[in-house]
């Protein structure tokens, strides 16, 4: 995934030829694409469809983990080297059939996670720029069951984690107040949480900043 992105990234640069150049200041952010997570296996199912009555039968569910993803952003650029961002990230919610071998109990996880990271910036030309971020991400997982879990004594779970959050990216700027984006980027797991990595595409409005030098 991260080979893929760096041969776009390397293709953009070469063919750039807009000459807009970043603002500092406030922007704001939309960025969507698809979301691996580790949330499977029997790890997972202890954890969000805990079995408090001691039901036997088969224990291998059936889970999808995988699926989109979408990340809303405000950032601040302090100068051509350096922003910050918040980040508030939602998860396409994860199914979950077959608990504990009962092919009519199903659950779902649902995954947020607030995110606050540092952006060091690297401009390759007035328009084209790469970029890595790092800092912490605030993970919330919460699972629901339907009726039948539900009876049979299934429970579901809320977990919550800091965790850390870093990636890399390449950004365009296609007009002198907005650009677009191509990121990878990983929460880190630990705890109660599983690890998550996006591959994304976004595009961003830089407000105008009238002390701005045009860098």
């Amino acid at each position: 995934m991260v080979k893929k992105i760096a041969l776009v990234c390397a293709l953009l640069s070469c063919t750039t030829t807009a000459t807009y150049a970043g603002t500092t200041g406030w922007y704001l952010g939309l960025q969507g694409g698809y979301a691996q997570t580790k949330y499977d296996g029997s790890s997972t199912l202890n954890k969000f469809f805990k079995n408090t009555t001691g039901i036997t039968g088969a224990t291998k569910p059936s889970n999808d983990d995988d699926g989109a993803v979408g990340r809303l952003y405000l950032g601040y650029q302090f100068n051509k080297y350096l922003a910050a961002e918040a980040g508030y990230n939602y998860f396409q919610q994860m199914d979950w059939s077959n608990l504990y071998g009962n092919n009519k109990a199903s659950g779902d996880i649902e995954q947020q996670a607030g995110d606050l990271v540092l952006k060091p910036i690297l401009p390759l030309s007035r328009s084209f720029q790469l970029y890595a971020i790092g800092g912490v991400a605030y993970v919330h997982a919460s699972s629901s069951i339907n009726t039948t879990a539900k009876n049979l004594g299934i429970t579901d779970e809320t977990e919550t984690e800091f965790r850390p959050v870093y990636g890399l990216g390449a950004e365009l700027y296609f007009q002198q107040y907005w650009s677009a984006d191509l990121s990878w980027r990983r929460i880190n797991g630990g705890g109660n949480v599983e690890q998550s990595d996006e591959a994304m595409i976004g595009i961003a409005y830089h407000f105008h900043n009238p002390d701005d030098d045009n860098f």
